[in-house]
């Protein structure tokens, strides 16, 4: 699943393929993963484009998300 280079959408095709699984839960488990949590929480706050993508999911979704902002720092819940 973690491949040197993937990317998000890379991993949650990866696994609705393997899995024949929906977005949601593709999403679901995904997360339910802890090295996936770390990466996505790496990537958060150490690149802009997925920092935008996390402030974005903030605005759209609020405290429903399943991204949070706390000390500065975006992870996932």
């Amino acid at each position: 699943m973690f491949r040197l280079h993937s990317d998000w959408p890379q991993i949650i095709k990866e696994l609705r393929t393997v899995h024949g699984i929906g977005l949601t839960e593709a999403i679901e488990a995904a997360f339910s993963h802890a090295g996936c949590r770390r990466w996505c929480n790496r990537r958060m706050n150490l690149f802009e484009r997925c920092r935008k993508q996390a402030a974005h999911h903030l605005r759209v979704h609020g405290s429903e998300g399943l991204i949070v902002y706390e000390n500065g720092l975006f992870r996932v819940r």
